[in-house]
């Protein structure tokens, strides 16, 4: 529940509210006490697996260096405190990457919701840039820039993409070829 979250809070570009979050559930581990290494050690890889999920939908390679970095630190730590301080540290960064980040947190949102769009409608096989920039009312070319601005990806390669995974699946899975 915890870790959908912080999905949610940073898809919708709600940082200082994940941060509070974040900081909550820490400090409320901190003072739980009585857990042992690995357990903490358990459930700071836990953490940094949300974020490592978030980077990876993201396509950002430098907040998946950052989780990553940070993963190995984590296995070489030797007190809770410092396994906990490592995961609050790699939460801070993380923010601090995502909203350094070129648009404004408004801007972000839309190219969140087109996403999101997308692969609610990819299957239809009417959709493509021009559908989607007037169902948004933007300029396609626009569009096209800003979303692979966003996701590392164009927005006809995004749509491309989803339609060859589901392909893909259709044919790993049905007898139809």
């Amino acid at each position: 529940e915890t870790e959908q979250q912080i999905l949610n809070l940073l898809e919708e570009c709600e940082y200082k509210k994940c941060s509070l979050l974040i900081d909550t559930v820490l400090d409320n581990y901190m003072r739980a006490k009585g857990s042992s290494l690995w357990i903490t050690k358990y459930f700071a890889f836990d953490f940094l697996n949300t974020f490592l999920k978030m980077a990876m939908q993201m396509n950002n390679k430098e907040l998946i260096d950052l989780v990553k970095n940070n993963g190995e630190k984590i296995s070489n730590c030797v007190t809770n405190n410092e396994t906990l301080g490592i995961v609050k540290d790699t939460a801070k960064k993380f923010i601090e990457i995502l909203e350094s980040t070129e648009m404004d947190n408004s801007v972000t949102s839309v190219y969140t919701k087109i996403k999101i769009y997308v692969d609610n409608n990819y299957d239809n096989p009417d959709l493509n840039v021009n559908k989607v920039a007037d169902e948004f009312s933007m300029n396609a070319s626009v569009l096209s820039n800003q979303f692979k601005n966003a996701w590392n990806i164009g927005l006809s390669d995004y749509i491309n993409n989803k339609r060859i995974e589901k392909a893909k699946k259709l044919l790993a899975t049905t007898n139809k070829k």
